[in-house]
């Protein structure tokens, strides 16, 4: 396989890893937030804790530990804003 293939294939993979991720998050919330207008009850409190903790895990693993507002975001962030004219 040329690396183009590789690189496109990967990137595949990246979308549909954040895809699932945001899926994960949206689903995250409409509980939250379904919970929160019902009454929150204690037994409910305790799932939820872990079910925060892996979402954050999950985020890492579709995000990826590095680029987690790491230097490489900074520089797009940067790079972005420095071309919308938003930095003089």
């Amino acid at each position: 396989m040329d690396d183009a293939v590789r690189r496109t294939l990967r990137m595949i993979r990246r979308n549909a890893g954040l895809r699932g991720y945001f899926a994960h998050m949206i689903l995250f919330a409409i509980v939250i937030l379904a919970a929160l207008t019902s009454g929150l009850e204690w037994r409910l409190f305790w799932p939820l804790v872990g079910w925060t903790i892996g979402l954050f895990l999950h985020g890492l693993a579709a995000i990826g530990p590095g680029q987690f507002l790491g230097g490489a975001w900074e520089e797009e962030r940067l790079r972005s804003l420095s071309d919308e004219g938003r930095l003089s």
